[in-house]
């Protein structure tokens, strides 16, 4: 519309109104209404802009979903997304959320072009794999000094699936990964100062008190912002920390101690009076705990490497001597690592013959280089030690220590250890000290951290609970038939392969979901579950490898098929393949017949012929 069209019609209008005000004249008038028309037509610039943005958006969109995925062997005209689409609208919803998620530390993305001669592909990957800048910081506390929070932090290998995923939609042929930054995380430690849990902040010596009391002994998971710990009415407790529900897990016998979470296969383990190791199955896979080993001697310490799917703990026997041993997971493959029969195996191993003292620690921040840190019970010094107690290297000298600070805090009563520091409490002194890592043990002098009556130390955070790569994690390639056992006249037994993949690593329990199908006839086609009306009429599920179908009919042909998913693709939402067909058959026997006899009153009563 014309300014002129519309000045006339709002004049006529306003000519028409009764309350037209006298005083205002017709050039003043005039000069209003052409302000007013200056500004409609500002708005409608601005409307037309927004129009031409929204537009431009869902021609990128739409282009994104039309894209075909570009084959490992390309057409020399393939089609590839346009030049920043996919790069820019990634690296916009993938800083929006984790700002969203307040991820602490910087996001790193890293990625591969899986096509040599598309170039495009590399520049989308060179655009994706630059460093988010994230720079919020964990709210560990409100305003009103009520109980700390722990915010929920988003999953790095489930945003990696998700970009994986993006990419291929998007005909971008590439792989990508996504880590957290933790050069140098902000040091955070769970202690249990004056019978009560603190995160404590090395760097400022501030502590903030999580308002639980009463803790024998304390663990984490933090991607979940989940706690865990023994009470002392002897109840293993899950809290959540970030909207404070708590549940009762399951009960253990009085004086349980030394509760360790393997965040990997989602278990914990803890230790039970006087040597009994128990585990309890976070996937819902068992009711209650189940015992894992039972030692003659006293085991005093216990920790877990999801990275070897292995044990560790330290044991005292008859005589009082301690030993530290390392199992499967299953309580399997025992092995003694330091210890009057554990030291100097080989020639080329240096660890002397040290005696450890009831403590110790799993240093979890390099996946690919774990150790150990021990004590020597005589003499106070700290070690660090490999995963199978050959090669050993002086940390804290007990001597040198004393002789620069006569209360050192040793031998330790409690240890955790970051990326940068080892820390040690000692109740008895009460002190928390620590000491970098890579300090010389005699010329070095121990920081004192704090002074109180400390407990047990963590290290927390997600560096401290580093995640494998997602194809470690996510039930995606499971497409196993499932194994003919036996069968009866109404039933088929039947085992499921286990799935495999990175076997050294735990995994989270599979829950196993079968498909199954009569055969009508001779029915010689082979389509799948997706093909027929079985995914809402017979379905079973289970945890176990084995699986009995019930209730079927005799000398009758079944079709299975088996789906695998974890606590991994379950959070996702992850769809996952069913498995290749197995065809089965149920025994010969008789089928039941129905047989109605009326009787002398005129009543009915139901007859079941058949097995």
């Amino acid at each position: 519309m014309r300014k002129q069209d519309l000045k006339k019609i709002l004049l006529d209008v306003l000519k028409m109104e009764p309350w037209l005000n006298a005083t205002n004249d017709t050039g003043n008038m005039e000069a209003t209404l052409a302000s007013f028309a200056a500004e409609l037509m500002k708005t409608n610039a601005v409307i037309v802009s927004l129009q031409s943005e929204v537009a431009q958006l869902k021609d990128l969109h739409d282009a994104s979903i039309k894209q075909t995925p570009v084959s490992s062997t390309p057409p020399a005209k393939a089609s590839v997304p346009p030049a920043a689409s996919f790069a820019d609208v990634v690296r916009s919803s993938v800083q929006s959320v984790l700002k969203a998620e307040e991820v602490r530390n910087d996001v790193i993305i890293s990625g591969l072009a899986e096509s040599e001669n598309i170039q495009k592909d590399d520049e989308e990957v060179n655009k994706i794999c630059g460093q988010v800048e994230i720079n919020t910081k964990r709210d560990w506390s409100t305003a009103s000094g009520k109980k700390r929070n722990l915010n929920e932090s988003m999953s790095m290998s489930q945003m990696a699936f998700n970009l994986n995923k993006e990419a291929r939609e998007s005909g971008v042929n590439a792989s990508f990964s996504v880590r957290e930054s933790v050069e140098k995380p902000v040091p955070m430690l769970l202690t249990s100062i004056n019978n009560t849990v603190n995160i404590f902040y090395p760097d400022d010596k501030k502590s903030q008190d999580l308002a639980l009391a009463n803790i024998v002994s304390l663990s984490f998971m933090s991607r979940e912002s989940t706690l865990f710990y023994i009470n002392k009415d002897n109840r293993i407790i899950m809290e959540h920390a970030n909207n404070s529900v708590t549940e009762e897990l399951v009960a253990v016998k009085a004086g349980s101690k030394s509760l360790v979470t393997d965040w990997v296969g989602r278990n914990l383990f803890w230790v039970e009076p006087p040597g009994n190791i128990r585990s309890f199955d976070l996937s819902g896979a068992s009711i209650g705990a189940i015992d894992v080993l039972i030692r003659t001697a006293t085991v005093k310490s216990l920790d877990v490497n999801p990275y070897h799917s292995s044990l560790y703990w330290t044991e005292t026997n008859e005589v009082g001597k301690n030993f530290l041993l390392r199992s499967s997971l299953d309580g399997k493959v025992l092995q003694t690592i330091l210890g009057a029969s554990g030291n100097r195996k080989k020639r080329s191993c240096t660890c002397p013959e040290l005696t450890p003292s009831e403590d110790f620690v799993i240093d979890h921040t390099k996946t690919t280089d774990t150790s150990i840190y021990v004590s020597d019970e005589e003499t106070g010094t700290i070690w660090v030690v490999d995963m199978d107690g050959c090669q050993c290297m002086k940390v804290v000298d007990a001597e040198a220590s004393s002789d620069q600070q006569p209360n050192a805090g040793l031998p330790p009563d409690s240890m955790a250890v970051d990326q940068e520091r080892l820390y040690w409490s000692n109740e008895g002194q009460k002190l928390l000290l620590s000491i970098k890592k890579d300090s010389n043990p005699n010329h070095m002098k121990p920081t004192v951290e704090a002074q109180a009556d400390v407990g047990e130390v963590l290290s927390y955070g997600d560096h401290m609970q580093p995640m494998p790569d997602p194809s470690c994690l996510l039930v995606t390639t499971y497409r196993e038939e499932p194994i003919y056992l036996g069968h009866t006249n109404t039933s088929l037994q039947l085992q499921l392969p286990e799935w495999r993949a990175c076997e050294d690593v735990t995994h989270p329990t599979v829950k196993f979901t079968l498909y199954y199908w009569e055969i009508y006839g001779n029915a010689t086609d082979k389509l799948g579950c997706d093909m027929h009306p079985c995914l809402t009429k017979f379905t079973q599920e289970t945890f176990s490898k084995f699986i009995t179908l019930s209730g079927l009919k005799p000398y009758t042909k079944y079709r299975i098929q088996a789906q695998a998913s974890n606590y991994y693709t379950d959070r996702i939402k992850a769809k996952t393949p069913l498995g290749q067909i197995l065809e089965a058959q149920t025994k010969e026997g008789k089928q039941a017949i129905a047989i109605i006899i009326s009787n002398a009153r005129n009543k009915t009563e139901l007859l079941a012929n058949g097995e």
